[in-house]
């Protein structure tokens, strides 16, 4: 008999670039990454991020603020752990023919895992950008989508040299507490705030959680 066809939040991504990167220096930095999240957001994730073809991942996720919210999160996460490599991003929200398998994603069929698929490739045809959302609302989605082009404009501006600091931005916020977790001094630290950008990070981050709400 076959089983119901229903739509999930699909989520994929792929490291750009990896075949200039150490095999397995890159799989332990991955696989430490997706563990992580994995664990972080087990509760919202219905089947886990699961790597399949070595530099990629699949998974399918409960909803689309907790999508949204693992991309930032890993996103965050590469730039600030400093892995060496950054992620393409698909989201789609499309069927499954299968029941979905909660301990792997593995073994499930469906247009919506093939779409997923495709807009990956598709993303690296175009190389400015590193995230596609396609939920199947247009409107939505090109909203979305304009609000991620901004995101990787700040993040990706972002210097490896920076970490430390960015890193106690996202933590912190308050430029005088970050003087006092990096013992550096004020004022310079108020200026890197601007030159970075954080506030503007920060807001739109806070725009692009919010907006998922109202979806």
């Amino acid at each position: 008999m076959r089983m119901p066809t229903e739509q999930y939040y699909i989520l994929m991504a792929d490291i750009i670039g990896s075949s200039g990167f150490e095999g397995q220096q890159l799989m332990t930095g991955f696989k430490q990454m997706i563990a992580l999240h994995n664990k972080r957001f087990a509760d919202k994730i219905l089947s886990p991020l699961t790597i399949t073809l070595g530099d990629e991942f699949q998974g399918v996720v409960a909803d689309l603020p907790t999508c949204v919210q693992i991309i930032i999160a890993l996103d965050e996460y590469a730039y600030v752990k400093n892995v060496g490599f950054k992620l393409r991003y698909s989201l789609h929200y499309g069927t499954i023919d299968t029941p979905i398998n909660h301990k792997v994603a593995h073994g499930m069929v469906g247009a919506g895992l093939t779409q997923a698929r495709e807009n990956i490739t598709l993303l690296k045809k175009d190389r400015n950008r590193r995230f596609w959302m396609d939920i199947e609302s247009p409107a939505f989605d090109k909203i979305l989508n304009n609000l991620f082009v901004v995101y990787q404009t700040l993040i990706d501006s972002w210097k490896s040299e920076d970490v430390m600091l960015v890193d106690a931005f996202l933590k912190f916020v308050d430029y005088k507490e970050v003087a006092k977790k990096t013992k550096k001094d004020v004022s310079l630290v108020w200026r890197r705030k601007k030159s970075l950008q954080i506030h503007e990070y920060l807001c739109l981050k806070e725009a692009i959680l919010e907006s998922t709400l109202l979806k």
